[in-house]
């Protein structure tokens, strides 16, 4: 990728999240467009070209769990929209990439805990994101739970909790399966007490 944009005038923003893309009313024939990332830097173009893996649009769904949609607006959610919405919360998060450690490090500062549940203890995502996890994890701002996978959601009706299983030995771990007066189970987090988080 470096080799094919050598010939290119170009400057790279690492570690930056979009958050925000707007268009600017103008009399000009040509649209631009305003992009605000998370360190709050704008930027201006012309044209945006969208380079995300798979899952940016679509949602990955846990394989083996049968309609998870069925929790959506009643404990499951695909992504973060809001992160005020989990503040002081007790979240638990399932992924292995971008998404799951950026959140993770995101969410931290804001959340009364958080652990990250992934099935090996190798991620695919930034290794400077990975870091700071990890890091997260040795002052103990964030509890890391691997190899794990989901195994159950446990409700009816409303997410009341969450079952996950050992990839390895394939025991399910009693200790995790969390009971209470779910909320919301966003498919990352789960929270372990009044309300249940779970988003992936």
């Amino acid at each position: 990728l470096l080799e094919q944009i050598k010939p290119f005038d170009y400057s790279l923003h690492l570690n930056n999240r979009v958050n925000e893309i707007h268009e600017i009313k103008s009399g000009d024939e040509i649209k631009k467009w305003k992009v605000i990332t998370s360190e709050q830097e704008e930027f201006i173009a012309t044209n945006i070209f969208i380079a995300a893996g798979g899952g940016s649009f679509e949602p990955r769904r846990p394989p083996n769990i049968i309609d998870p949609d069925r929790f959506i607006s009643k404990g499951v959610a695909y992504s973060v929209k809001d992160q005020s919405y989990y503040k002081n919360k007790n979240l638990v998060i399932f992924g292995g990439g971008d998404s799951a450690l950026d959140w993770s490090v995101e969410l931290s500062d804001i959340t009364n805990s958080i652990t990250l549940v992934h099935r090996r203890d190798a991620f695919r995502g930034s290794p400077n994101t990975e870091s700071q996890m990890r890091e997260l994890v040795e002052t103990g701002n964030l509890e890391l739970k691997t190899p794990y996978v989901i195994e159950e959601l446990l409700g009816t009706d409303q997410i009341s909790g969450v079952a996950i299983k050992n990839f390895e030995t394939k025991e399910i771990s009693e200790g995790v399966i969390v009971e209470g007066d779910a909320e919301e189970l966003a498919k990352i987090a789960i929270n372990k007490k009044k309300s249940i988080q779970f988003i992936c």
